[in-house]
């Protein structure tokens, strides 16, 4: 595949195969869809999915985006500055407040980690470009796309905002399709895409132990895990990610614990995922366990309820 070239999907021409209008990539040929999975697993962790063969399914068909002028995104320190400068504008809603104090974290927890409230109407904005995200309107003013819903931090190994998630708010009685989507102006007028990053997750108290890490499903159970664990978690943004976490690993890194959701017995997609992160993690000569509890789904909600989780060394 390496002599096809992918373009973003977007909201226009959403991926044929998941229906949505981010984080996937399409030719006339092809689909490498990151949500479902086919018996072709790709390097950036999706699945590889061919046009016209839906088997006994429609056809898949798929007609590219109309051009937008697209910028590549700025280098990490400068994503940090921009990013961090945006988020100062804006607060955090009451409801989004509450929401996350029922997930289990403290409200300097909250604060410290620099989770905001996306804004009804965009603040005045200076140059944004290559920040994904924003975009140019057609009266020349930078915009942040809309979106309603927590905005989260995602950052390096050195605590810098590389990349923000949304954390949709539910409409009505009915759950949005997906609770998290990346803050991404791709398809947009001088917009940019955000690549897959890893969220790193230490802990606000303290120093964490040395020479271990846990990976687990998304930022903010990253975050809750962090602070109660007293250890640094990385969180992947979809199981299927996982190869972005090993790019993270230094050699002082000698144990890796994988605590993805414990439907992973259950779910075909996780599993996999998970016996795939395990054995490329011992391929690399390191110390690797495996996290089981029983009376939660999530790490976060096992240690919010006090389960202690049973590690088990492969």
């Amino acid at each position: 595949m390496s002599h096809i070239t992918l373009s973003r999907v977007n909201k226009s021409a959403p991926c044929p195969v998941c229906g949505k209008g981010d984080w996937c990539g399409a030719s006339r040929e092809v689909i490498v869809c990151m949500r479902v999975a086919s018996d072709r697993p790709t390097r950036n962790g999706g699945w590889l999915h061919t046009l016209g063969d839906g088997g006994s399914r429609e056809p898949i068909v798929w007609h590219p985006p109309s051009s937008a002028r697209e910028y590549v995104r700025l280098n990490d320190a400068a994503l940090d500055a921009a990013y961090t400068k945006y988020l100062n504008q804006l607060s955090l809603t009451h409801k989004h407040l509450q929401n996350l104090l029922a997930r289990g974290m403290s409200e300097a927890e909250i604060i410290s980690r620099g989770y905001r409230s996306a804004p009804v109407s965009s603040p005045d904005l200076p140059d944004m470009s290559r920040v994904p995200g924003f975009y140019k309107s057609h009266k020349g003013k930078w915009r942040a796309i809309s979106v309603k819903g927590i905005l989260i931090p995602v950052r390096d190994n050195h605590a810098r905002i590389v990349g923000l998630q949304v954390r949709l708010d539910e409409t009505g009685t009915e759950k949005p399709s997906g609770k998290y989507r990346w803050f991404s102006s791709t398809g947009y007028n001088a917009g940019s895409s955000p690549c897959v990053r890893v969220h790193v997750a230490h802990p606000l108290s303290g120093t964490p132990r040395p020479g271990l890490i846990w990976i687990t499903e998304g930022p903010i159970k990253a975050d809750i895990s962090a602070e109660r664990l007293g250890v640094t978690v990385f969180g992947v943004p979809g199981v299927s990610t996982w190869r972005a976490a090993l790019n993270l690993l230094d050699s002082s890194i000698e144990r890796v614990v994988v605590a993805y959701d414990q439907d992973m017995y259950e779910n075909d997609a996780v599993k996999y995922n998970a016996r795939a992160l395990c054995d490329a993690l011992m391929a690399t000569g390191r110390t690797v366990a495996v996290a089981m509890w029983g009376g939660a789904k999530g790490l976060d909600d096992a240690l919010i309820s006090g389960i202690k989780p049973k590690v088990q060394i492969l």
